[in-house]
């Protein structure tokens, strides 16, 4: 009787520790696929001239990864600082023009350095459908722009959101970048839970067969 008892437990432990053991392969996988797309994007995101740092890596605009490289284009690579070859915002001013009724200032929607709010503030967010019939409502230097990357210029000039934009694409990976690390922080405990799990049935399976 006591034989067959402890064959029993010894079943039951080692099944306890089969079940647990493909939750702890996934986990690993889970953490695996994000530290390499983590990695990846890293080298992405590398800029050529790492002495000077990009406005863009100060500004946070989630949910308008499109519009707002469409609003600044290139000038988001621009540094901030006046020593760089290649520098701007310089204006910390108010807005010069208002806005047309139903467009959203950029500089209300996103977090910026102050210099960046008197160009932000004249650059307006707008669905799509309505951007064309805004357009002739523009003041000069004004422009409007939609979530999906439009963009409608005082001067007439239109661009569509499937004309690229490094810009757009550095935004976005940016964007995942900042997700990838709070996803990995959940990995990372659930990977733990899972082996601390696993280690607890392999334990009691070891005490059973002795």
């Amino acid at each position: 009787a006591r034989l067959s008892s402890a064959l029993g437990a010894v079943d039951a432990a080692r099944a306890e520790e089969a079940r647990l053991t493909p939750g702890l392969h996934a986990a690993e996988r889970r953490l695996g696929e994000i530290e390499a797309e983590r990695a990846g994007l890293a080298r992405l995101l590398r800029s050529g001239d790492t002495t000077r740092r990009a406005v863009l890596e100060d500004i946070s605009a989630r949910g308008l990864e499109g519009a707002l490289p469409a609003a600044l284009d290139a000038d988001l690579v621009a540094p901030l600082e006046p020593e760089a070859p290649i520098h701007g915002w310089g204006r910390h001013g108010a807005a010069a023009s208002a806005l047309p009724d139903g467009a959203a200032a950029l500089a209300d929607l996103v977090d910026a350095p102050p210099a960046l709010r008197a160009r932000l503030s004249q650059c307006g967010l707008v669905n799509r459908a309505d951007g064309q019939r805004l357009q002739a409502s523009l003041a000069q230097d004004q422009r409007l722009v939609s979530r999906e990357g439009d963009l409608w210029r005082w001067d007439g000039l239109v661009r569509r959101s499937e004309a690229p934009l490094s810009a757009a694409e550095r935004l976005r990976n940016r964007t995942r970048m900042a997700e990838l690390q709070r996803e990995a922080v959940s990995a990372h405990e659930a990977r733990d839970a899972a082996h601390a799990s696993r280690e607890d049935a392999s334990r009691k399976l070891t005490a059973a067969e002795l």
